[in-house]
């Protein structure tokens, strides 16, 4: 018997993750998705970039400076900034700009967002994420629109919008360490949504109109602990029966700190009938009461008798006054809300200005913390 034997040369496809520069390689950021190919990085230099960029591939857009490279739309065209598909993409280092409450910065996509800044639309972000921090949203009516599965939300602030967060149909959510400071609303349950295993925690939330709202949302289950609410004209508003709500992480480790909270605590203990004090609060603190229902009342079962993390002058978050901090507030004098400058946390007396009142506050507090 005779055998044939075939050999095959087999070369490996060139799979090179490739860096396009806009404008150097080319001019314009859609022209570079383009060219681009999945799992490739986007380079953009400084300047401002007016267009309506639709992507179809995972691409990661990386910005040479936040608050010299922007994004704007053409609104007359598509109110959205990046209008992408139901790929994975990176944002980092880029200012979004809105032209009024019509547009959306990000829509669409699982997206990785990074260190940016997202001003006046109608929804800074609208879709999917897998992981938001580190960003600033500044006049929006909706910061973000969160929705989906296992979203991470972490160390972004929620200035002056409309709502900073707006949820709807989301489960497993991770929202923690974030600011929201002098919006209408700092969450905002999206009406007859869903979802469950949603926590908020390690949150500061500071004069605003309401600190969260459930818009009398349905089966949704969400843990709220270890956040400060701190003179917000309504701490929570909305709540209804069937809301799946707890707000305390059981005991030793406590629930929430409320500025209109006026307990005392002399006693400790799961219970609370233990002589002792253990910086809880001796009696709940009632979230949303029906007196005619008392049974139906959500409460907070140890509300914290001191901010769990929030301490007037502590701009970096590290639970401490230092000088560091003071410096801060100092270089950022008559700047106000919207300004590169402004921290939400700068802003002590809640006006929107960072001013002399601001700086001897956080001086009169130097030294507290660990």
């Amino acid at each position: 018997m005779n055998t044939i034997v075939f050999t095959f040369k087999v070369q490996r496809a060139d799979t090179a993750v490739t860096t396009i520069i806009v404008p150097d390689d080319y001019p314009t950021i859609q022209e570079a998705v383009d060219a681009a190919s999945p799992g490739d990085t986007i380079f953009i230099k400084s300047g401002l970039y007016v267009e309506n960029i639709t992507a179809g591939k995972s691409l990661t857009f990386m910005g040479e400076d936040r608050d010299e490279v922007i994004v704007t739309t053409n609104e007359t065209l598509d109110p959205f900034i990046f209008d992408i598909s139901s790929e994975k993409y990176t944002f980092s280092g880029i200012t979004f700009l809105g032209h009024s409450f019509e547009t959306a910065g990000i829509h669409g996509g699982y997206n990785t967002i990074v260190n940016c800044k997202f001003l006046f639309h109608f929804s800074g972000i609208y879709g999917g994420c897998d992981n938001v921090s580190n960003n600033v949203f500044v006049d929006n009516a909706r910061g973000m629109t969160l929705g989906g599965t296992n979203p991470v939300v972490t160390n972004n602030e929620f200035m002056s919008n409309g709502a900073g967060i707006m949820i709807a149909y989301t489960e497993n959510a991770t929202i923690q360490e974030n600011v929201f400071h002098k919006n209408y609303c700092g969450i905002a349950w999206f009406f007859f949504s869903l979802g469950e295993n949603n926590t908020v925690s390690n949150n500061i939330f500071t004069f605003n109109d309401e600190g969260m709202d459930f818009d009398d949302a349905d089966d949704v289950g969400v843990i709220t602990y270890h956040n400060d609410f701190l003179n917000n004209t309504v701490q929570v508003e909305n709540l209804i029966f069937s809301t799946e709500c707890t707000w305390d992480d059981g005991y030793p480790s406590g629930g929430n700190y409320w500025s209109d909270y006026n307990g005392s605590d002399f006693l400790s203990g799961p219970y609370q009938n233990v002589t002792g004090s253990d910086e809880l609060g001796d009696v709940p603190y009632v979230v949303i009461g029906w007196p005619e229902w008392p049974e139906l009342n959500f409460t907070d079962n140890y509300p914290l008798m001191s901010p769990y993390q929030y301490i007037p002058g502590d701009v970096n978050r590290d639970r401490r006054v230092r000088i560091d901090d003071i410096l801060t507030i100092a270089l950022a004098f008559g700047s106000n809300l919207g300004d590169p400058a402004f921290r939400p946390l700068m802003d002590i007396t809640g006006d929107g200005k960072i001013r002399i009142d601001d700086i001897l506050a956080a001086a009169t507090n130097f030294g507290l913390g660990g």
